[in-house]
C-alpha cells in the first residue's frame, strides 16, 4: 500500500491560511479553509480524500470515509441538511473554502449520511 501523501498548510492569494489535501489516486489537491479542515480532522474525519468524477460531464466531487460511507466533504464543511444542494461560486468542486461554498433548497440527487460537526 502506498503511504498517504501529507496535506500542506499554506497562505492563499487573500491572505487567508489553508490547507491542501491530496486527493487519494490522482495527483489533485482539494483547497479548505484550515479552520473548516482542522474542525473535520477534531471530529475524527480522515485525512485520506478522494476525488469522485462519475462520467467526463460531471464535475467531480471530493468525498471522505464516514461510518463506512463516502460522503461529500463539501456537504460537511456547511452542514448541508437532507433536501439541499452545496454549490461553488467559482464552479471549482476542488476549491472547498467556506467562502468559495452555498447552500440553496432543493432536492439532492442522494440523501447523504448526515453528520453534525458543529458539536
Amino acid at each position: 500500500m502506498k503511504p498517504l501523501r501529507k496535506v500542506i498548510r499554506m497562505i492563499d492569494p487573500n491572505g487567508q491560511p489553508v490547507v491542501k489535501v491530496p486527493l487519494a489516486n490522482t495527483e489533485l489537491f482539494a483547497t479548505v479553509d484550515s479552520a473548516s479542515y482542522d474542525k473535520l480532522i477534531e471530529t475524527g474525519i480522515s485525512s485520506n480524500w478522494n476525488f469522485n468524477k462519475a462520467s467526463p460531464e460531471n464535475s467531480g466531487y471530493v468525498r471522505c470515509a464516514l461510518n463506512g460511507s463516502r460522503v461529500c466533504v463539501a456537504r460537511l464543511i456547511v452542514q448541508a441538511k437532507p433536501r439541499e444542494n452545496v454549490h461553488y461560486l467559482n464552479d471549482d468542486t476542488l476549491d472547498l473554502r467556506i467562502e468559495n461554498l452555498y447552500v440553496e433548497k432543493g432536492q439532492s440527487k442522494r440523501a447523504w449520511l448526515l453528520w453534525d460537526i458543529s458539536e
